[in-house]
C-alpha cells in the first residue's frame, strides 16, 4: 500500500489527446490490456493504446451522446450506452456491433457488463434497469422498482448482486438471482449519477450532485462515510482496483482527486480539466498508480505517478 500511496501522491499529466469533437464523457481502463476506451457526445467510442495515447479503434456507436462505456472482464469487448436509447457490444476486432439492445423507452444512464462477462446491465432515464445476454441479445430482467430516473451501475465483483442509483437520491442493492431487491440506501440530496463497487464485495462508493461521495457498508447496512468532496457535481467514482486502498472523484468544478480509503485523507487534487472533469478510472492492467480521466473540454488525459511509464 504504501508504494501504491506514493505514486498516487506524485500524479503527473503523463499523456493528453483530443478524444471527440464535443465534450468526453466516458473513460474507462481496459482491466488485461494497456487499452482505454473513452465515449463522446458526438456518439463516437474510440480505444486507444495507453503507451502512445493513440487512437487504435474508432466507431459510430450511438446517434445521439454515448452516456457510458465498460469493458469485459478478459478486455475483449465493450458495451456502450447512450442518449438514443441503446446499448451496443463491440468486440475490438470488428466495426459492426455484436449486439444491439434495445427495449429501454428513454435515454440510458449508465452500462456496466457483468464480472463473467456474459450478460450486462443497463439503467434508463425510463424508470427501469435491464440485464441483457450479450450472445443472443434478449433482455432476461426488466426491473422497474425506482421511482424515477434511474442513472448509476455497478456489480459486486462475484457478479451475484448488482446496485442502481436514480435522480430522487436512493441506491438499490438487488439480488440477480431473484431479481428482487435486497436493501437499498438514502442518504443523498440529490441526484446518484455514479457508483462503483470495492473489491472487498460489501463496500459501494456513489456520487451525487449534491457535490459528495459517499461510501456505504453492506455488511452493516448503513452509510460509511460523507465525503464532501468536490464544489460541484460529482461524475464519477472508482476505486483502486488491485488494493482498494484509494478512491478517485471526477467533479464538475475540474478536479480530479484521491483519497485513501483508511482514512478518507486527500493524497491527490488535480486540475484535471478545463471546465468539467467528466469521468475517471484507474490506469489499465489494474494499476492503481495511474488515473484516466475526461472532460468537457473533449480531452482525455493520462496521469502516472513515481517513476512508472505508461508502456
Amino acid at each position: 500500500a504504501a508504494g501504491t500511496f506514493a505514486k498516487l501522491r506524485s500524479l503527473a499529466l503523463a499523456q493528453s489527446q483530443a478524444a471527440d469533437a464535443r465534450p468526453v464523457a466516458s473513460v474507462r481502463s481496459a482491466p488485461t490490456q494497456n487499452l482505454v476506451c473513452t465515449g463522446g457526445w458526438s456518439g463516437a467510442v474510440k480505444i486507444w493504446d495507453a503507451s502512445k495515447c493513440e487512437c487504435i479503434k474508432s466507431v459510430k456507436a450511438h446517434s445521439d451522446r454515448c452516456t457510458g462505456v465498460s469493458w469485459a472482464p478478459d478486455s475483449s469487448f465493450i458495451a456502450t450506452c447512450g442518449a438514443d436509447g441503446e446499448a451496443c457490444v463491440w468486440d475490438l476486432k470488428d466495426d459492426a456491433p455484436r449486439a444491439r439492445l434495445r427495449g429501454h423507452r428513454a435515454r440510458l444512464g449508465g452500462v456496466a457488463v457483468h464480472p463473467v462477462g456474459r450478460h450486462v446491465a443497463t439503467t434508463s432515464f425510463d424508470h427501469t434497469w435491464r440485464l441483457w445476454d450479450i450472445e443472443t441479445g434478449v433482455e432476461l430482467l426488466l426491473q422497474d422498482g425506482h421511482g424515477t430516473e434511474v442513472y448509476g451501475v455497478a456489480w459486486q465483483p462475484d457478479g451475484s448482486l448488482v446496485c442502481t442509483g436514480d435522480f430522487a437520491g436512493l441506491i438499490a442493492v438487488w439480488d440477480v438471482r431473484s431479481g428482487k431487491r435486497i436493501h437499498h440506501f438514502q442518504g443523498h440530496s440529490g441526484k446518484v449519477l455514479c457508483l462503483d463497487w470495492h473489491r472487498d464485495g460489501f463496500h459501494v462508493a456513489s456520487g451525487s450532485d449534491d457535490h459528495t461521495a459517499r461510501a456505504w457498508d453492506l455488511r452493516r447496512r448503513c452509510e460509511a462515510y460523507v465525503l464532501p468532496a468536490h464544489s460541484s457535481l460529482i461524475a464519477d467514482v472508482r476505486w483502486a482496483p488491485a488494493s482498494g486502498e484509494a478512491l478517485v472523484t471526477a467533479g464538475f468544478d475540474g478536479n480530479c482527486r484521491v483519497w485513501r480509503h483508511r482514512d478518507w485523507s486527500l493524497l491527490t487534487d488535480l486540475k484535471a480539466h478545463d471546465g468539467k472533469c467528466m469521468a475517471c478510472d484507474f490506469g489499465p492492467n489494474l494499476d492503481d498508480g495511474v488515473l484516466a480521466t475526461s472532460g468537457y473540454d473533449r480531452t482525455f488525459k493520462l496521469w502516472a505517478g513515481g517513476d512508472d511509464g505508461l508502456g
